[in-house]
């Protein structure tokens, strides 16, 4: 009879005892694996909703003069972003293009360079024609406020051009619109004028209220700097009027704040300096409330000028270093122009050439150096008095 074959023993357990435990492990190993997946795609999903409901009614297309805002914090929304770009996780061209704008308001450029960069190449990959249009206008719109002008009327270009072919009319008329401003920071007020009735024609056929009430703001201005101010203030209310009732219907400030600082101007202009100073007060607590850094760096610039337009030349001062600080802070060379030409300006009105002179030429500096056009003869005709009062301080008394 035959002897029955011995089981392998190790450390006092049967072979087939261990190969049945391993599988047991092995198992086990599968369903933890396959749990942990489960709840790292869960996590995911659940993230990308969150995104998702954050960004939900921030458009894709920029419009500088009506900025997006969301009611999550920022750093809140970035780091969620990037817990989704640590995992490699897609993020859709829309999310990205809506980032870039978010970015944007917040007045950080280079991060909002980077979301339409990166946007753009997956819109060119993927056919996706609109979102290349609007990703080119986003881009320009980044050049246009960090003073590259001329990059700034290419992108826009590119981005009506594609508009126009896909039919898109919203996106025609804002990038008609976008080309209009970016004429007027070059000084070329007539063909600003003539983008600006184009696009506003556009909106009122397709009934797109928010970019009727910019147009016409934008109309208001052209006419200011012509020195029509009736008719600059005619424009400018009949934006504000629709600007207030977008306000009350779906909660948007930004366009209010844009307008009451524009009128605020205007009144400037006028001499009627305690009615600028309310205007641009008020369009002040909007951007403030709203967390629009430019915005609120222009209208402290716009509140020092009119101090300064009232003798106070020490207040004057205190908030033009305040503007200052913020357009450096962002990179906004045409603020950051704007600030040292005012200090220039205060200076001088305070009798202290050498030092008004210092701030006007280092403004001029800038905006020769980025091709800006903005306040350059307010600040070459200042430094040319000066230096007329300079010669005739050092010439011999006969």
């Amino acid at each position: 009879m035959a002897k029955r074959k011995k089981s392998k023993n190790i450390l006092g357990i049967e072979q087939k005892t261990w190969v049945w435990i391993f599988g047991i492990i092995a198992a086990l190993g599968t369903i933890i694996a396959s749990t942990t997946s489960v709840v790292n795609t869960c996590q995911t999903n659940n993230t990308l909703q969150i995104i998702n409901k954050a960004l939900e009614k921030v458009p894709t297309q920029i419009d500088m003069q009506n900025l997006p805002t969301i009611t999550m914090k920022l750093q809140e929304l970035e780091n969620k972003i990037k817990i989704l770009e640590e995992k490699k996780i897609f993020l859709s061209t829309a999310i990205l293009l809506k980032m870039g704008n978010i970015e944007f308001a917040h007045s950080d450029y280079t991060k909002a360079m980077d979301y339409y960069q990166e946007a753009l190449k997956q819109a060119k990959m993927n056919n996706d024609i609109e979102n290349t249009g609007n990703a080119l206008g986003n881009i320009g719109a980044v050049y246009r406020n960090k003073g590259e002008a001329d990059k700034a009327l290419k992108y826009h270009q590119q981005a009506l051009a594609v508009h126009m072919k896909s039919g898109n009319k919203q996106g025609e008329a804002n990038q008609l619109g976008n080309i209009g401003g970016v004429y007027q920071v070059k000084g070329e007020a007539a063909k600003a004028l003539e983008y600006y009735q184009q696009a506003l024609a556009i909106h009122k056929e397709i009934g797109y209220r928010l970019g009727e009430a910019t147009d016409l703001g934008n109309i208001g201005l052209i006419y200011k700097n012509k020195g029509k101010l009736d008719t600059a203030l005619e424009y400018l209310e009949q934006a504000l009027d629709i600007d207030l009732s977008l306000d009350k219907e779906i909660g948007y400030k930004q366009g209010a704040a844009a307008r009451l600082g524009n009128i605020g101007l205007v009144y400037r202009a006028k001499g009627e300096l305690d009615t600028a100073l309310k205007y641009h007060q008020q369009a002040l607590a909007i951007v403030t409330e709203i967390g629009y850094k430019q915005g609120v760096a222009n209208q402290l610039c716009n509140i020092g000028l009119v101090y300064k337009d009232k003798g106070e030349l020490d207040k004057a001062l205190d908030y033009n270093q305040r503007a200052i600080t913020i357009h450096k802070e962002i990179g906004y060379k045409q603020g950051e122009a704007n600030d040292l030409g005012n200090f220039g300006l205060i200076y001088k009105d305070k009798g202290e050439s050498s030092e008004a002179m210092k701030y006007l030429k280092e403004a001029l500096n800038i905006l020769n150096q980025y091709d800006l056009y903005e306040n350059r003869d307010i600040i070459e005709n200042a430094i040319k008095e000066i230096e007329v009062q300079q010669s005739n301080s050092s010439s011999p008394i006969p």
